[in-house]
């Protein structure tokens, strides 16, 4: 992905951290409990005035779950949290020695939450994800500057650290916030083990607080609108939760997709903290007053040795890789081929495999390049440029895995998890309005003047031809009040 700079700061404040400097000693640290809160602010009655009360089992079990924290006396609480600054390439962890919030903006500007850092277990956490090449940035003040971030406590950690603030008698012991990414589900899970790992490291006792929410589109009035499919993410996270049965966490993310929630990640970093160790997941409730799932569970910890699952989790994500891969047309494969021998020589072969004679001769192409669900790369052409098909997606192959301005140029250790398909257009034909569109079968082209944007048929979350046209339109640079020439094309798509 197109690199942030973020990871600068991790730089920046393993040489900055004096803790940083010591070398890494297993000790016994351990993880001694754990909590998945939701975080609606208006739980907290000075933001509620009252309306708390429709959502009586969550405030109930929130409390019971603070006081179970508390009881603990942990050494420190690590928080795990959508809501903080968010890169697509990277996780971030707060590198600050006091972090300060709020519920201002919830209108209740007098209930305010100053906590320390745990600094030496933040490097800690820092040394573990590099060692395990898992992108993780320490958010310094100069990097918050530098990418005009908020320094204040968001109210994914707040809600949870009001909680267990009021249940420790107004004395929070440190944290260390960790803040989500938008790297594949499993490398969330993975940072989970990495903090396991840093914790036993640090000696010290650790509890863990997982924070989100899940579906926010389970009526009418919910702020992602009603889906008639989002609840069904709801019970599956209970369900795996009740269950015990944390192998399902995968199977999560096809659900999630119509959920609109915010939840699903930090569940998996949460998952991940508790890799190998027994104990039991508790679900103390749930509810949807408003619309919005509210899942409060908490994790008992026991001695004795519990289920792995991250080399299962990743050695699936790889043999559908390779299934996929074993099925793969012909002009996938030729694609693929041309990437992997261009990281190796930076040249497009001399010659070219014959391509199916049931295969047309010329047109447009678009190859499009996947890692791990999430695009990686696609260029193509709107009509043919090249003598051949195979010329066509030798060059456009190139282009998507190399001249993406959106992303870096795929590295060869990245090749073995890619997975391609190919787009062959036919012929554009242009059309009246936006009624003769169909976004499941056919793509569209915007045109005004000089400007000109394309969007493929049948991409995940294009629903209608309204929304077809308008993103086609902010690709060209297009206003979204502006008349436009209309074309429709259908697209044969090789995998």
């Amino acid at each position: 992905m197109k690199a942030t700079s973020a990871q600068a700061g991790h730089a920046t404040f393993l040489r900055s951290c004096p803790s940083c400097k010591k070398g890494v000693s297993r000790m016994s640290g351990k993880i001694i409990g754990g909590w998945f809160s939701p975080h609606p602010p208006i739980i907290i009655p000075a933001v509620g005035q009252g309306e708390e009360q429709l959502a009586a089992a969550t405030v109930s079990s929130m409390q019971q779950a603070a006081k179970a924290m508390a009881e603990l006396q942990p050494d420190t609480v690590i928080v795990c949290g959508p809501h903080g600054p968010l890169f697509a390439d990277s996780f971030t962890v707060e590198a600050e020695p006091v972090l300060r919030g709020s519920f201002a903006a919830f209108g209740a500007k007098d209930e305010q939450i100053t906590v320390a850092v745990d600094l030496d277990l933040t490097a800690a956490i820092l040394r573990e994800c590099e060692a395990k090449e898992l992108p993780l940035a320490g958010l310094t003040t100069r990097l918050k500057q530098r990418f005009r971030l908020t320094a204040q406590l968001d109210h994914g950690a707040l809600v949870p650290l009001w909680f267990l603030q009021a249940a420790s008698e107004g004395e929070l012991p440190p944290v260390v916030l960790v803040n989500m990414s938008g790297l594949p589900l499993l490398e969330h899970y993975a940072l989970g083990v990495a903090i396991q790992q840093a914790v036993q490291a640090s000696g010290k006792r650790v509890a863990i607080i997982g924070s989100g929410d899940l579906s926010h589109c389970l009526s009418d009035e919910a702020p992602g609108g009603f889906h008639h499919d989002a609840h069904h993410f709801d019970a599956a996270v209970a369900e795996l939760l009740h269950s015990q049965q944390v192998q399902n966490l995968p199977a999560l993310e096809e659900l999630a997709s119509v959920a609109g929630e915010c939840g699903l990640r930090p569940l998996a970093v949460f998952l991940g903290c508790f890799e190998g160790m027994t104990g039991q997941y508790q679900v103390l409730s749930y509810e949807a007053p408003w619309g919005v799932g509210y899942l409060v569970a908490t994790r008992q910890v026991e001695a004795g040795i519990g289920h792995s699952y991250l080399d299962a989790f990743l050695a699936e994500r790889q043999g559908a890789i390779d299934r996929q891969r074993a099925g793969e047309s012909q002009p996938v494969q030729l694609a693929r081929s041309i990437v992997e021998s261009y990281v190796e020589t930076g040249q497009l072969p001399n010659q070219l495999p014959l391509l199916s004679p049931s295969l047309p001769a010329r047109a447009g192409v678009f190859v499009t390049i996947y890692k791990h669900g999430q695009l990686r790369g696609c260029i193509g052409t709107t009509e043919a440029t090249r003598p051949t098909l195979g010329e066509e997606i030798a060059q456009n192959a190139v282009s998507a895995a190399f001249n993406d301005p959106r992303f870096d140029p795929i590295a060869k250790d990245e090749l073995p998890y890619l997975i391609y398909s190919v787009d062959v257009l036919g012929q554009a034909e242009e059309i009246n309005d936006e009624q003769e569109l169909d976004p499941k079968i056919y793509g569209v082209i915007v045109e005004r003047g000089d400007k000109r944007g394309l969007l493929l048929p049948d991409l995940p979350g294009i629903d209608t031809a309204e929304a077809q046209v308008t993103l086609a339109k902010r690709k060209a640079g297009i206003g979204s009040g502006r008349e436009v020439t209309l074309y429709r094309f259908r697209v044969t798509r090789h995998h």
